[in-house]
């Protein structure tokens, strides 16, 4: 009978080869390859949500500056030009009013000539207003807002320019005396944003 070496028994192993065990080991089971596709989805998604929540952030950034300015240029423009006027022509009420008073008229303090500047809300836009009174007899000659002539008859309004200096104007409201508060609220996409002042009229 011929002899099995051990080197060639250890050849075998469980009805495989060497080389067959060695093939056997470099596979993937089922188990394995969902367990690889679960933990690629589950990354996936991690990314997916992570720049989507970046992009929700950055949209949300940049909505907050749009807003921002509008308030800020709207609030500026009106205050430095109520604290140089030396007479409003609209009465605003000493406390906030409700209904909101949603437009205010006053005098331009930054000119010699009788000039009227009026801001008011229009829709969601905050528009400036310029005109001035005169009478018919005389239109070259601009006169006080509450002026007459020698009948009785009121000065006529001439509308002079009429332009929008914020957009997203939400809400709006004037009052107080000499110190004249200004609510404001901007908003867009469910987003808003309060504004308050207050505007001592220096020569009222």
């Amino acid at each position: 009978m011929k002899k099995v070496s051990a080197k060639g028994r250890n050849k075998k192993n469980n009805g495989f080869t060497l080389l067959d065990k060695k093939n056997h080991l470099k596979g993937f089971t089922i188990i394995e390859l969902l367990i690889s596709s679960a933990v690629g989805i589950l990354v996936l998604v991690i990314v997916y949500v992570s720049f989507v929540t970046g992009q929700k952030l950055y949209r949300q950034g940049i909505l907050n500056a749009e807003l921002s300015q509008n308030g800020r240029i709207a609030l500026d423009r009106m205050s430095r030009e109520i604290r140089q006027t030396e007479q409003v022509v609209t009465a605003l009420e000493p406390t906030p009013p409700d209904p909101p008073q949603t437009e205010i008229e006053f005098e331009d303090g930054h000119i010699d000539t009788v000039l009227y500047i009026r801001y008011y809300l229009s829709g969601n836009e905050l528009k400036r207003e310029q005109g001035h009174y005169y009478f018919p007899s005389d239109p070259e000659t601009w006169v006080d807002y509450s002026a007459k002539d020698g009948y009785g008859t009121p000065a006529t309004y001439a509308l002079d320019s009429d332009q929008v200096v914020a957009q997203n104007i939400s809400f709006i409201n004037f009052y107080g005396e000499r110190v004249i508060e200004i609510d404001l609220t901007v908003g867009k996409d469910g987003k808003q944003i309060q504004f308050r002042t207050k505007n001592l009229g220096r020569n009222l």
